[in-house]
């Protein structure tokens, strides 16, 4: 039975740019006349719709065909070597930063509703053993910017401002080293009702 291994590559996209990730397939053992027909998962529902899907390139296999919701997809495979290349897609929705487990599944993985849509055009998916499946990546709406970076503490607040270091407050004002009072006013030195 024929092993099949999976990566997905570059692990960091950026929407605003466009960036194209590509998903690798690797199959180690004979693969049946008419093609290898897998399946790859997400963890999240409706990923797909993160990519620019008109712009899908493939070799070493047939065009994917993505289950109704677009969290996987199926692919056949042809070659030993082959893969899917797509670029993100700038939707322009603030969505922050967010990571895709894409995961190659067996059959016998697969929900029963996502089977049926991939295995609707008549292809039923394959037997085959699962190597490396999986494999993260994280999008993000754009590169981080300089001003995006937390600033280190500036110096005078490092090291502590007039209330670190010791202000007036912390040396002893009047009070702390001694007003009138302390050292002694009319009233310490003796007052003529204390003297």
């Amino acid at each position: 039975m024929a092993t099949v291994n999976f990566s997905a590559s570059p692990s960091t996209l950026i929407e605003s740019e466009g960036t194209v990730i590509t998903l690798n397939f690797e199959v180690n053992g004979e693969i049946p006349e008419g093609g290898l027909y897998v399946y790859v998962d997400s963890n999240l529902t409706q990923a797909l719709n993160e990519f620019d899907l008109f712009q899908i390139s493939n070799s070493g296999g047939d065009f994917p065909v993505g289950d109704f919701d677009f969290t996987g997809f199926a692919f056949n495979i042809t070659e030993s070597s082959a893969s899917i290349t797509l670029p993100t897609i700038d939707d322009g929705i603030d969505e922050g930063s967010e990571s895709i487990t894409f995961q190659v599944k067996t059959r016998d993985q697969i929900d029963a509703q996502d089977l049926a849509e991939v295995e609707a055009s008549g292809t039923t998916i394959s037997d085959y053993d699962i190597g490396s499946g999986s494999s993260t990546v994280t999008i993000n709406d754009t590169e981080a910017t300089e001003e995006e970076i937390p600033e280190t503490p500036t110096e005078e607040g490092a090291e502590g401002g007039e209330g670190a270091e010791g202000g007036e407050a912390a040396e002893g004002g009047e009070g702390a080293e001694g007003g009138e009072a302390a050292e002694g006013g009319e009233g310490s030195e003796g007052s003529e009702g204390s003297e």
